[in-house]
């Protein structure tokens, strides 16, 4: 997968301007930051500053509903995730087409066929800074087992060919953020990362078409 960054291609993050670009373009996936203003709605933005002005959830799920895109929802708030998804039923957006990361919910109140893509420091709160050791990779790969977490969004500086290949086998599937080089990106889909979040949306669909594909985890142990 391909996740179009918010602000991807020199756009306004969280705006309509992206929002209208990116679906204009052939990626799987892409990013918006949601947060809870003052006033209890959900509106588009990665900082507090100018709620007022800020994109409301809403519009944006209106405007994407009849599009095919994935939409990586970056929540900024805990218990936002059940308000999203009643948000997207508003909107005819299906919950297959959403997918959440940032501050996980421990439990949403109903089933779901919304995705989550963990980030790492939400399951271990000092797994944020390279390097990571072995014993750092392993105690992540547990925590996953233990909470059900089946894919785990980390910084891309963090997957080196080490954890990349103990997650393979764990058969846990990482997401890596945020990857604005070409070679960089071609590297980690050649050696099974799942998902590459990027703000250069032409470089890294280039990168996909020249990729070789990654070696089955079998071939690994």
């Amino acid at each position: 997968m391909i996740t179009a960054h918010s602000g991807c291609d020199g756009t306004g993050m969280n705006t309509m301007e992206y929002l209208e670009h990116v679906v204009r373009t052939p990626v799987d996936a892409l990013e918006i930051d949601v947060r809870r203003a003052g006033d209890g709605r959900l509106v588009l933005g990665h900082d507090p500053a100018g709620e007022d002005t800020q994109l409301s959830l809403e519009v944006a799920f209106h405007f994407l509903a009849d599009k095919a895109v994935r939409i990586n929802c970056d929540m900024k708030h805990a218990g936002m995730a059940d308000d999203i998804l009643d948000c997207a039923e508003r909107c005819s957006v299906a919950s297959s087409r959403i997918i959440f990361t940032g501050v996980i919910d421990a439990q949403m109140r109903r089933q779901t066929d919304a995705r989550v893509f963990v980030n790492a420091e939400e399951l271990m709160p000092e797994f944020n800074a390279p390097p990571v050791g072995p014993e750092a990779v392993a105690a992540l790969i547990n925590r996953c087992k233990e909470t059900g977490y089946r894919t785990v969004n980390l910084d891309h500086r963090l997957c080196d060919e080490r954890l990349i290949q103990a997650f393979r086998e764990a058969g846990i599937g990482l997401s890596a953020w945020t990857v604005d080089e070409p070679d960089r990106i071609r590297a980690l889909l050649e050696s099974g990362v799942m998902n590459i979040t990027t703000n250069l949306t032409a470089e890294a669909l280039r990168a996909v078409s020249e990729a070789a594909p990654p070696p089955p985890a079998s071939a690994l142990r």
